[in-house]
C-alpha cells in the first residue's frame, strides 16, 4: 500500500490519517526505472490539481536525453521534432506558444529567433534535470500563462545529497545520416560544508550534436486557376449563394469580387516550389549550472543559482529547385527585347505570350484538382517569366549563435505554523543569425516537373539546360540576412502559507509576483525617414539603409552584342547592394570556381522514396565570398544605421514590446469528511494585471495614377516609430477536490479554473501600413481606404479548464487511470482578418484593416486513459518487467463565426496543435544488473498553426517513433548504456491540407548513443 499519500496543498490522503504526515513535494534520490515510476506515481498523488510527472532515474539519468523526448511519454502531450530531436510541446492539442513552460519558477524563454513564447527545449539538457510536472489542471499559485498547462523543471539542489556526490557521463553519439562519433559528456560534483550547513554543487553538460535533414518538397501550394476545367468543383464555397451555383458559367452575371470567389470554386492545385534540399547541422551545446546553499536553521534555508546554456551552431542549407507561382511560368516566346548596343541596356522590353486560359495547357496534366505535371515555357524575354530563371541550386553556410542565462537566489522558512518562499530571478535569452545564401540562377526553358505517387517532385531537364554545365547559369548572387533577437525577464516572488488548526481550513496560502520582461528582434531593417516636399522626387528623401545584403553578378544570354553594361545605380535604401553585369565566358569562369557537390547520398538508408538523384551540383559559400563585397556582411546596420542626410538613426525593430505583469493571490486548502469518506481540495483566486508597450513602424503612404490607362504607384509620405500602451486584467477563480473512495487505493479528483496566455509578440507590434488612395474605385478599391496592421490593443487567450480524474492505484509502481477534460476558450486571437471601418490612429479617420483581432474561441475536450505497471507478478526474472501505455483522444468546436480559415482554399482548419488520437506504449525490465526500456510514441495528422512560405496553413502527417535504451550495472559505481532514437527511420510529412499536397518530406535518420556512467 502507500505509505505517503500526503501532499503539499490539501493532502489527499483517507479521512483521519494522521495531518502531521503532511509534507512538501521535494526532490528524491531514485534509481532505476521501477523506483522512478514509483516516484513519479507518488508525485501525481500528492499535487493539488490535475497532472502527471517524470523523475529521473539516477543522477543525471533521466529517462531521454533530451527534455522535450520525455514530455512526449506524458498522456495528452504531443511533441514537435526538428533535426529528429523533441523540440516544443503541445499540452492537450494546446500549441506551445499557449502553454508555460518554466524552470525552478523562471519563465524558459523562447530562443528560437521567433516571437513565440513557446519554450525550446533543445537546449536544456536532461542532465540537469531532477523531476518534471505536468500540470493539466490549476490553482491559485500557479504562475498564470498556460491554456494548456504548465510545465514546471526542477533541477536538484546540493542539500539534497546525503554525501559528497561525483558523477559523470560520457557518450559517443552517432547520427546514421551524418556518420562519424561526437562526444556528450556530462559532471555533477555536490558536497557540504560547515558541518553540513553549506551545500555546493556544479553539474556540467556538452554535447556535440551533428544531424543531417534530406527534404523532398514543393514548398507551398497555390490556387492560382482552373487547370482541367472539370464540371466538378474542387472546393464548395462557405457563401451559400456562391455555393448554390452548379456551374462555372453560372458566375458570369456576379459582381467582379463575388465572380472571382465564385469561378474559385473550380481552381484546381498546383505545387508552389518543387525542389530537394538537404540541412547540415554542426551544434555545440553546453549547460552549466552552479548553485550554492545554506541552511542557517533547521527553520530557514537560502539559495543562490546561475544556469548557462550556450548553443554554437553551424549551418549548410543546399537547395535545387524551380518555383512555379504564377501561370506566368509556362508563358511562350512573344518579342525579344531590344537593346542599345552601345551600352548593353535594353531600349525596348521583351514580350512572352501567356498560355490559353479556356484549355489546358500542353505539358499539364491534371489528375482529381492536382496538377501532377507541368512544363516550364519557352520564354526568355522577360525576367522571371517562362524559363527565364526557372531553375537554381543555392547553398546557405552560416553561423548561429543563441545564449540563456537563468540567475536566481531563493529562501525557504518553516517554523511552527508559518511556511515562506521567496525568489528572484533574472534571466535572458540572446539569438544571433547571419544567415547567408549564395545562389546560382539558370535558364530552363522546357523544363518537366512531375510529382509522383506520393506527391514528390521530379525534374526533367532539356539537354541544352543541364544543372551540371556552367553554361546554363545567367545569375550568380551572395545574400545577407542578420537578425538578433533578445529577450529577458526579472522577477521576484513571495508566497505565504500558514497552517490552519479548525475542523475544515487546513492552510492558508497567499503571495505576490512581479515580472518585467522584454523582447525585441531587429532584422532587415531600412526606412524613408522622411519624403521631402517632392513625394515623386527622391532627391529630397532622408533614407536609413536595411541591413541586408544582395551581390549579384548576371548574364544576359540575349544581348549579342560586346559592350560591357554598366553596373545598377542603387536606391539609397538598399545602397549596399550591387548588380553587375559579365559575359557567358566570365560567368562560366565563376561557376566553374565556386561549384561543389552536395554532401554523401540523398535520402541514403531511406526506402520509402525514389527515382531521386544520388547528388547535385551545388555552390560552395566559402569559394564565393571572395569574388564579392561582403565588407557589410555584419552587425552594422542593424541596430542602427546612417541616413542619406549623414545622421545616425535607429533602425525600427520588427518587434520591440516591453512587458510588465504583477500578481497576486488567495488560496485555501480544505479538509471534511462525508458519510466516512475524505474529501480534500483547494478553492482560490489569482488576480494579474498585464501592462504591454509595443513599438512598431507607421507607414503613411498615398496612391496616385501613374498613366492614363489606370496604373497607380504608392510613394511613402511619411513614416513614423510608434509606441502603444495597452492594459487589461484577469481574476482566475480555481477549485479542486479529491476523494479517496477506496482508501490508498481509489482516488476520484474534480478539477475547474479559468487560464489565460498572453498573445505571441510579433503580433502585439503596431507596425502599419496604411495607404491614401487604395479605396478609390479607379484602382479597384471599395471606397474605404486600406492597411495592414498589427494590433497592441489585443487582449490574451482566455479558457476555463474542467477536469475530472479517476484514479486506481493497486500499489506503488503501478497505475490506472481515466481522465476527461474540457477547455472552453472564450477569447481566441484570429490573424490577418479585415475589419473595415476603423479609426486606427484615433484622429477620425476610417480605414479597412487586415490586423489579428480577438473573437470567440473555441471548445476542446478529451479522453485519457493511462496504465502503468511492474509485472511482480511474474516469477523469477520474468518480474523485472514492466508496462506504460497511455491514450488521448480530442475533438474541437469552433464557436459560430469564429472558424479559422484556410486562406488558400476557404475551407475550415482544425483546432492548432491538435492531434484527434495519440498514444505511448512502453515496455521496460529493470532487475539486477539489467535495464531496459523500449517505447513507441504515435500522434495523429494535425494543424500546427504555422503557415507556409506563402501565408498557407501547415499540416503535420501522423507519424511514430521507437526508440530503445539498455543499461548495464557492472557494479554500484559503473553503468554502461547502449541507446537508439527513431529506430523506425520514421520521415516527417507536411502538407497544405491533404496528404497529397505535400509540403514537404523531411528524413534525419536515426541516432545512437553508447555512454558509460561513473558515481562514487
Amino acid at each position: 500500500m502507500h505509505t505517503a499519500m500526503a501532499q503539499e496543498t490539501a493532502a489527499a490522503k483517507p479521512a483521519g490519517a494522521d495531518k502531521a504526515a503532511e509534507k512538501p513535494v521535494e526532490s528524491v534520490m531514485v534509481v532505476g526505472t521501477r523506483k522512478s515510476v514509483a516516484s513519479a506515481i507518488d508525485r501525481k498523488i500528492r499535487n493539488a490539481t490535475v497532472s502527471d510527472s517524470l523523475v529521473a532515474e539516477d543522477i543525471n539519468q533521466f529517462p531521454d536525453k533530451n527534455v522535450g523526448e520525455a514530455l512526449s511519454r506524458i498522456t495528452g502531450v504531443q511533441l514537435t521534432r526538428d533535426f529528429g530531436e523533441g523540440s516544443q510541446v503541445a499540452i492537450r492539442g494546446v500549441e506551445p506558444d499557449l502553454n508555460r513552460v518554466e524552470i525552478n519558477g523562471m519563465s524558459v524563454l523562447s530562443t528560437n529567433g521567433t516571437a513565440g513564447r513557446g519554450a525550446e527545449l533543445r537546449e536544456l539538457a536532461s542532465e540537469l534535470i531532477a523531476s518534471i510536472d505536468v500540470y493539466k489542471g490549476t490553482t491559485a499559485d500557479m504562475t498564470e500563462g498556460g491554456v494548456g498547462g504548465t510545465v514546471s523543471i526542477k533541477t536538484r539542489k546540493p542539500l539534497d545529497f546525503k554525501e559528497t556526490t561525483i558523477a559523470t557521463t560520457i557518450s559517443g553519439e552517432q547520427a546514421t545520416s551524418r556518420g562519424g562519433v561526437q562526444p556528450r559528456a556530462s559532471l555533477l560534483l555536490a558536497d557540504k560544508f560547515l558541518e553540513g550547513r553549506l551545500g555546493l554543487m556544479a553539474n556540467i553538460v556538452y554535447d556535440k550534436v551533428y544531424t543531417q535533414n534530406d527534404y523532398a518538397r514543393n514548398t507551398s501550394w497555390r490556387f492560382l486557376r482552373d487547370w482541367d476545367f472539370s464540371p466538378e468543383k474542387t472546393v464548395v464555397s462557405r457563401d451559400a449563394a456562391l455555393a448554390g451555383i452548379t456551374s462555372k458559367a453560372g458566375c458570369a452575371g456576379l459582381p467582379a469580387a463575388q465572380k472571382t470567389a465564385c469561378e474559385a470554386q473550380w481552381n484546381d492545385y498546383s505545387p508552389g516550389t518543387p525542389r530537394y534540399g538537404i540541412w547540415t547541422r554542426d551544434h555545440d551545446r553546453s549547460s552549466a549550472e552552479l548553485t550554492a546553499q545554506y541552511k542557517f536553521s533547521n527553520a530557514l534555508t537560502a539559495y543562490v543559482s546561475y544556469q548557462a546554456n550556450t548553443q554554437d551552431e553551424r549551418l549548410n542549407d543546399r537547395n535545387f529547385g524551380t518555383d512555379f507561382g504564377a501561370t506566368t511560368r509556362l508563358s511562350n516566346a512573344g518579342t525579344a527585347p531590344v537593346y542599345n548596343q552601345a551600352t548593353g541596356v535594353p531600349t525596348t522590353a521583351g514580350t512572352c505570350t501567356p498560355v490559353s486560359a479556356t484549355a489546358t495547357p500542353a505539358g499539364v496534366v491534371v489528375n482529381n484538382h492536382y496538377v501532377t505535371q507541368y512544363t516550364v515555357g519557352n520564354c526568355l524575354n522577360v525576367a522571371g517569366v517562362g524559363g527565364q530563371g526557372a531553375f537554381s541550386t543555392s547553398a546557405r553556410d552560416f553561423g548561429l549563435n543563441v545564449k540563456s542565462r537563468y540567475a536566481s537566489g531563493g529562501f525557504n522558512y518553516r517554523k511552527d505554523a508559518w511556511e515562506v518562499e521567496g525568489l528572484i530571478a533574472k534571466s535572458s535569452s540572446d539569438y544571433q543569425s547571419q544567415s547567408n545564401n549564395i545562389v546560382l540562377t539558370q535558364n530552363a526553358p522546357g523544363l518537366k516537373v512531375t510529382l509522383d505517387s506520393q506527391g514528390l517532385p521530379h525534374f526533367d531537364f532539356p539537354s541544352a539546360y543541364s544543372p551540371d554545365s556552367a553554361s546554363s547559369y545567367t545569375q550568380v548572387q551572395l545574400q545577407y540576412r542578420p537578425s538578433a533577437t533578445k529577450n529577458t525577464e526579472d522577477q521576484a516572488k513571495l508566497d505565504f502559507k500558514y497552517r490552519l488548526d479548525s475542523p475544515f481550513f487546513t492552510k492558508l496560502w497567499f503571495g505576490a509576483q512581479g515580472r518585467k520582461a522584454t523582447a525585441k528582434q531587429y532584422g532587415a531593417g531600412g526606412y524613408l525617414v522622411s519624403n521631402g516636399d517632392n513625394l515623386t522626387s527622391t532627391a529630397d528623401d532622408i533614407t536609413v539603409p536595411t541591413a541586408n545584403v544582395n551581390q549579384t553578378l548576371i548574364f544576359d544570354p540575349l544581348f549579342t552584342g560586346s559592350a560591357q553594361r554598366a553596373a545598377d545605380t542603387q536606391s539609397a535604401l538598399n545602397a549596399n547592394f550591387s548588380t553587375k553585369y559579365t559575359n557567358a565566358a566570365g560567368m562560366a569562369e565563376l561557376i566553374n570556381k565556386i561549384r561543389g557537390t552536395s554532401p554523401g547520398t540523398f535520402f541514403s538508408g531511406y526506402d520509402k522514396v525514389g527515382n531521386l538523384p544520388a547528388n547535385w551540383m551545388t555552390p560552395s559559400y566559402a569559394a564565393a565570398a571572395p569574388f564579392f563585397d561582403t565588407s557589410h556582411f555584419n552587425y552594422g546596420n542593424l541596430y542602427q544605421a546612417m541616413g542619406t542626410d549623414g545622421k545616425v538613426y535607429p533602425q525600427v525593430p520588427a518587434f520591440g514590446v516591453d512587458e510588465r505583469i504583477q500578481s497576486g493571490y488567495l488560496r485555501a486548502d480544505w479538509d471534511t469528511e462525508v458519510a466516512g469518506y475524505g474529501i480534500q481540495g483547494n478553492f482560490g483566486v489569482r488576480y494579474t494585471r498585464t501592462r504591454d508597450i509595443s513599438t512598431g513602424l507607421n507607414r503613411l503612404q498615398v496612391r496616385r495614377a501613374s498613366s492614363a490607362s489606370g496604373g497607380y504607384s504608392d510613394y511613402v509620405v511619411t513614416n513614423s516609430i510608434a509606441s502603444v500602451d495597452n492594459r487589461y486584467s484577469d481574476i482566475l477563480p480555481s477549485a479542486n477536490a479529491m476523494m479517496w473512495l477506496v482508501p490508498d487505493l481509489f482516488l476520484v479528483r474534480l478539477g475547474w479554473g479559468k487560464v489565460m496566455a498572453r498573445p505571441k509578440i510579433d503580433l502585439l507590434a503596431p507596425n502599419a501600413t496604411c495607404t491614401v488612395g487604395s479605396g478609390n474605385p479607379a484602382f479597384g478599391g471599395d471606397g474605404t481606404d486600406d492597411c495592414t496592421a498589427g494590433n497592441p490593443d489585443l487582449k490574451p487567450f482566455r479558457a476555463t479548464n474542467t477536469d475530472l480524474s479517476l484514479e486506481y492505484y493497486p500499489s506503488q509502481d503501478s497505475q490506472v487511470s481515466v481522465g476527461l477534460f474540457k477547455k472552453d476558450i472564450s477569447s481566441y486571437i484570429m490573424d490577418k482578418v479585415l475589419v473595415k471601418n476603423v479609426d486606427l490612429f484615433k484622429n477620425g479617420t476610417l480605414f479597412d484593416v487586415t490586423q489579428p483581432i480577438n473573437g470567440k474561441g473555441a471548445t476542446t475536450k478529451g479522453i485519457e486513459l493511462t496504465a502503468r505497471t511492474a509485472f511482480t507478478f511474474l516469477p523469477g526474472w520474468l518480474g523485472g518487467f514492466g508496462g506504460d501505455v497511455n491514450y488521448t483522444r480530442m475533438t474541437f468546436k469552433y464557436a459560430p463565426g469564429t472558424e479559422r480559415l484556410n486562406v488558400l482554399d476557404g475551407t475550415v482548419l482544425p483546432y492548432p496543435g491538435l492531434s484527434k488520437n495519440s498514444y505511448n506504449v512502453a515496455l521496460w525490465y529493470d532487475q539486477g544488473p539489467i535495464n531496459a526500456r523500449i517505447a513507441y510514441n504515435y500522434r495523429d495528422r494535425f494543424f500546427t498553426g504555422t503557415n507556409d512560405v506563402s501565408g498557407n496553413p501547415v499540416f503535420m502527417e501522423k507519424n511514430g517513433f521507437l526508440d530503445a535504451k539498455i543499461q548495464w550495472r557492472y557494479n554500484k559505481n559503473i553503468t554502461f548504456s547502449l541507446e537508439g532514437k527513431n529506430l523506425t527511420d520514421q520521415a516527417q510529412i507536411t502538407d497544405a491540407g491533404d496528404l497529397f499536397r505535400v509540403n514537404e518530406l523531411a528524413w534525419s535518420g536515426r541516432r545512437y548513443f553508447f555512454s558509460v556512467s561513473i558515481k562514487n
